[in-house]
């Protein structure tokens, strides 16, 4: 369709643009370029710069990309898609403080931006001399304080907890995610094996007792016996005798 309104259009900047994105995301890296430098000379250069950084961040032109996203966010400094882009490109390439910095903006401009903005955010702060894990959980928490919590996130918290040795807070963070995924016998072993580091052996062998018992009422397959015999090494371990 696209093709054939440019057939109709051939200098339409926009048409060419979309083609373009098109051919990108289809991986046709040469074809996309053809259509972003077409479209560049069919109207504003600077109408353009968004999709041709896009462009080059995907073949991993991280320098020249920087280039085009940087123009047009000089002209259009509230624009959460270039922000978004330019944050994963200065990740990708180890600017990590740069990379923060319009992660933090992204946060101030859209309330509810993809979860997954912010782990990039928090592993970008634990490897900042500056911020380290403490600033990462404060900014999780603080997303959960303004958004509500999310499974994806507790779960990074969780991780960062045990990666602190914090293994009473980890199982803070483990007993707010949903109840659902607390019935589950994968969740029940994860509760026992953070009782088993936090010193806690009898609290570890309920949860090990329940998970084996929910394990046996459930029909068996490849998954679930690994989890079995995961909970019978745990059970029959030094720590729990």
């Amino acid at each position: 369709m696209l093709s054939e309104n440019i057939a109709s259009s051939p200098r339409d900047q926009y048409l060419h643009i979309q083609r373009g994105l098109a051919y990108s995301n289809n991986n046709q890296p040469l074809l996309a370029l053809a259509d972003i430098e077409a479209a560049e000379t069919f109207g504003e250069p600077l109408d353009v710069a968004f999709a041709h950084g896009v462009l080059l961040y995907r073949v991993g032109e991280f320098s020249t990309a920087r280039g085009y996203f940087d123009r047009y966010l000089k002209a259009h400094p509230g624009d959460l898609a270039s922000l978004e882009y330019r944050a994963r490109l200065l990740r990708d390439a180890g600017e990590n403080a740069a990379a923060l910095a319009d992660f933090q903006q992204i946060f101030a401009l859209n309330p509810a931006p993809d979860p997954g903005h912010y782990i990039s955010a928090a592993r970008i702060m634990t490897a900042l001399p500056d911020y380290g894990i403490p600033a990462a959980l404060e900014l999780l928490d603080r997303h959960f304080q303004q958004a509500g919590m999310t499974t994806q996130l507790q779960r990074y918290a969780i991780q960062l907890e045990i990666d602190q040795q914090h293994y009473d807070a980890a199982l803070v963070r483990m007993e707010s995610l949903d109840e659902t995924l607390r019935n589950t016998p994968h969740w029940q072993v994860e509760a026992a094996e953070l009782h088993l580091l936090a010193g806690q052996p009898d609290q570890a062998r309920l949860f090990l007792e329940l998970a084996d018992s929910k394990l046996q009422g459930l029909r068996p397959n490849g998954i679930r016996l690994e989890l079995q015999q995961k909970v019978q090494r745990l059970l029959q371990g030094a720590a729990l005798k």
